[in-house]
């Protein structure tokens, strides 16, 4: 039997209680208004719940029970009623004066969305009239704050605690933007599917600051170039957690529930991956493959030969010191022309560096008078006396090739420019130092979209990498007065001459 409401109907939870119990031997009285005494979380979602981690990424199969995850976190909060294998975060003594204990924003797309998932789950089935029939036992909520718009939308939950305390559950939609995460402190904020918006993530975060509260995004991955989804992956950050979970994780789904998921998606193994196993969603897949156990290499600059030839791969970042600058990408290769050998010896990012401190990292005794292959856009003005970026690198002493990196029949073709790449790795031909870290990670991450199109995001290494590889015939011979080796390249930059020709064929002059 359920109670129906009117949209702008104040909900009567005290008065259902009692006439539920009234009617209802306890026994039954506990499972339909208590019934989260009755959940069982899996093994994996008990590792969600015991996280510790200021920042939780549930990167989830379909179907896991993400939200039923989310859902049992946020009431084990707001009740302060916790299982005994609990081991998770549990909300600090704070001297804040706000009229709730506790405050928790439950986030999804739209609001549709928030009243069937987080708030169905906490609430119950709000319009007709189930309150209090799921996780948060009905005993417990004070006071249910409609919201207007699409029925049985609720915009604000008060619950009350152990210690005679309330907390309060706020529901919002990214679809509301940036304004529905400011003002209050909050203690626990979930995100149910991934935002696109990192303002409004930076605003969430910020709303942490005062509580040391907690963050969950539980999604699954199929935005997995999001702004927020890469700010996950950045190194260094171990308040930053990533769980990920299949369908095998899932302990409520049968044997023959999972092969029933598994044939839907039997002639799409990319969709698959994402909602079968949790994997990020690589639409056209992987752009490069080259495992490490084959390409990468443990060989320091001075351990090359000196006949090697040497180039530098450059890509500017063109946005100075913005916060929107990307990051400039600098590889430095060399090039066995016997061989055909391509070695990736060191790279660097630099991020809000100027012009000249950039050129200056670049300017080494090693590398100083290495030829620099450079993309098509550096012809662009800097916005200084019309002044290329080509040109104004070379003028900070940079030997910045003639002309752009083109393919070897002319163009600029990324697709083709990337096959060229992926025939030197299959073939043997290239190698990378294993320590270049940020240049492994391009390598991973760099993917294709839905329509198979290369996603051009955090690929500035690859960038430079790709202009160094093209324009390798340039690459300029090492002076033999180096005895072998690298250590104390062009102390004497005069042009050795091979013996009875009155030009040097390697002159990088003859490419600028």
């Amino acid at each position: 039997m359920s109670e129906i409401f009117d949209e702008d109907e104040q909900i009567d939870v005290a008065g259902i209680v009692q006439r539920r119990k009234a009617i209802l031997c306890d026994q039954d009285y506990r499972r339909s208004y208590r019934a989260h005494d009755f959940v069982n979380y899996s093994p994996k979602q008990r590792d969600l719940l015991n996280s510790t981690a200021m920042a939780l990424y549930a990167k989830t199969s379909n179907q896991f029970g993400k939200t039923q995850a989310a859902a049992g976190m946020i009431t084990f909060q707001v009740t302060q009623e916790f299982p005994p294998w609990f081991t998770g975060w549990k909300q600090p003594k704070l001297n804040l004066v706000r009229p709730h204990s506790m405050v928790v924003w439950c986030f999804a797309p739209t609001t549709q969305m928030i009243r069937d998932g987080l708030q169905s789950r906490l609430l119950g089935d709000i319009a007709a009239g189930l309150v209090g029939t799921v996780t948060i036992p009905a005993e417990n909520i004070i006071n249910v704050q409609n919201a207007r718009g699409i029925a049985g939308s609720v915009d604000s939950v008060t619950v009350k605690r152990q210690d005679g305390t309330t907390a309060v559950i706020r529901f919002k939609s990214y679809e509301q933007g940036r304004e529905a995460a400011q003002s209050e402190s909050v203690d626990f904020i979930v995100c149910d599917e991934m935002p696109t918006d990192m303002g409004l993530w930076s605003e969430l975060l910020a709303r942490l600051s005062a509580t040391s509260g907690r963050i969950w995004l539980t999604a699954t991955p199929r935005k997995q170039q999001s702004a927020i989804a890469l700010w996950f992956k950045e190194p260094g950050h171990p308040e930053r957690q990533t769980i990920t979970a299949t369908i095998f994780d899932a302990a409520h789904l049968s044997d023959a529930q999972r092969e029933e998921m598994k044939a839907r998606y039997a002639n799409n193994p990319l969709e698959a991956a994402t909602r079968l196993y949790g994997a990020d969603y690589t639409g056209g897949g992987n752009v490069l493959w080259a495992p490490q156990d084959e390409v990468a290499m443990d060989r320091p600059l001075e351990s090359f030969p000196s006949y090697f030839h040497k180039i530098i791969g450059f890509d500017p970042s063109h946005g100075g010191l913005s916060e929107s600058a990307h990051p400039a990408g600098v590889v430095f290769c060399l090039f066995d022309r016997a061989s055909e050998m391509f070695y990736v010896v060191d790279a660097f990012k630099g991020q809000h560096l100027l012009p000249e401190q950039l050129a200056r990292r670049i300017l080494t005794p090693a590398w100083g008078n290495a030829p620099i292959a450079w993309g098509a856009a550096e012809r662009q003005g800097t916005g200084k006396d019309g002044q290329s970026y080509r040109q104004m690198y070379k003028e900070l002493g940079l030997r910045m090739l003639a002309e752009h990196a083109t393919l070897p029949g002319g163009g600029v073709g990324l697709d083709a420019s990337f096959e060229l790449l992926q025939q030197a790795i299959s073939n043997g031909k290239l190698k990378i130092n294993r320590h270049l870290i940020d240049l492994w990670d391009e390598i991973a991450g760099l993917e294709r979209d839905e329509d198979n199109k290369i996603i051009p995001s955090r690929d500035d290494l690859l960038s430079a990498l790709r202009y160094a590889f093209l324009m390798r015939k340039h690459a300029r011979e090492v002076s033999e007065r180096s005895g072998g080796v690298f250590a104390g390249l062009y102390a004497d930059r005069t042009p050795r001459m091979a013996s009875g020709l009155t030009f040097n064929l390697f002159d990088p002059s003859r490419d600028e």
